[in-house]
């Protein structure tokens, strides 16, 4: 016998999206490579030059957050980590740093550029 106090839920299950990701890293003298580097290789990532790999990452809802779960729950993450990831959305491309930030660029202070001449 069926009440009005029961109640059907029905559970939906999110369509999988899928994204090209670049990403970047920097994790220091003794970080965890070990183990980005077989979470590349799952994802069949292929190499783009030091430090850089593109690969086709699946998600639900949101990329920038389920790729940073997946990578803090698979690797050690510490201080020194940085990880940088570029995607596609819509026609716009984007980057964020998904683990650790942005430093000084090595390169800040080396152009030689004109400055105008000091009033004393």
């Amino acid at each position: 016998m069926k009440t009005a106090a029961m109640k059907t839920t029905a559970t939906k299950t999110a369509a999988m999206k899928t994204s090209p990701v670049l990403l970047s890293f920097d994790l220091g003298i003794v970080g965890d490579y070990d183990q980005l580097f077989a979470w590349l290789d799952k994802h069949e990532a292929k190499e783009c030059g030091n430090n850089l790999a593109i690969f086709d990452y699946s998600y639900r809802h949101d990329l920038l957050k389920e790729i940073r779960q997946d990578l803090r729950k698979t690797m050690k993450v510490t201080p020194k980590t940085r990880i940088y990831i570029m995607y596609k959305t819509g026609d716009a491309f984007k980057g964020n740093f998904i683990i650790g930030s942005r430093r000084s660029a090595p390169w800040t202070g080396m152009a030689n550029i004109a400055t105008a001449e000091d009033t004393l």
